[in-house]
């Protein structure tokens, strides 16, 4: 199941669909995520080879989708918008300091090394919860654990032209 939904997420994007990827668990969005990332390293969307840095258990490249984990309101955008928690961005360059240079739709943002170590994780997919109020093309959500209806139905009512489940079942 995993590999049915990050290939449609791939085939969503390539379409320029905007997507939602997302699961129940921590556990499962933290596997979506690499998943994901190697997917666009082996379409030639990411280099391996270019500049990285190790942020807890995951490694970030330049080019990466993050999304920022903390309000903070002394960090601003060129705009002058603060960074939230759940905005999503795109890494556009690491620093030899381990701060990194990031842009997304409030803007571009250099972000010092100890928020990126403490607050910054990839942005693939993300829990079901951490959707809501957010409107894309086409929403996946793979359910790999129990749930309840709560867990499906704010994944299923993101995509506004479809919404997808992929169940995991014994």
């Amino acid at each position: 199941m995993e590999a049915e939904v990050i290939t449609t997420w791939q085939q969503a994007r390539g379409q320029g669909e905007s997507v939602a990827l997302m699961a129940n668990t921590t556990d499962t969005v933290d596997r979506l995520n690499r998943l994901a990332q190697h997917t666009r390293i082996m379409l030639g969307e990411l280099d391996a080879n270019a500049p990285s840095m190790r942020v807890g258990e995951e490694w970030m490249l330049v080019g990466d989708e993050v999304v920022t984990r903390r309000n903070d309101r002394s960090l601003r955008t060129d705009r002058g918008l603060m960074v939230k928690n759940r905005d999503h961005w795109i890494i556009e360059t690491i620093h030899s300091d381990d701060s990194v240079t990031l842009t997304g739709r409030t803007g571009t943002v250099r972000l010092p090394a100890e928020y990126v170590s403490e607050d910054l994780d990839l942005g693939y997919a993300q829990t079901s919860h951490a959707t809501q109020g957010r409107t894309v093309d086409t929403a996946l959500l793979l359910v790999d654990t129990s749930t309840d209806s709560r867990g499906v139905y704010t994944p299923m009512t993101r995509g506004r032209n479809s919404n997808h489940a992929y169940v995991v079942v014994e």
